[in-house]
């Protein structure tokens, strides 16, 4: 089965207004729920450092979920 080309930067810009919404978009469920459930925890606590960070956080682990699944794809490939 192919795997589709998921442009890494849309994961990113997902995961930067929802943590875990670009984990979705890749295919990285499990992943995505983490995130969902880490920015959920930090926002609740009113942690107004981490809360942020984890957008951010999110956003570099989906732009890099995107980027192993477009190499995957392009290795099976050839």
């Amino acid at each position: 089965m192919a795997h589709p080309h998921r442009n890494p930067l849309v994961a990113a810009v997902l995961s930067l207004g929802l943590p875990g919404a670009g984990q979705f978009y890749t295919g990285s469920y499990v992943v995505g729920v983490f995130w969902i459930a880490i920015a959920a925890a930090f926002w609740y606590l009113g942690n107004r450092t981490l809360a942020p960070a984890s957008h951010v956080l999110a956003a570099v682990s989906a732009y890099w979920s995107a980027e192993r699944l477009n190499q995957a794809g392009r290795r099976r490939r050839r």
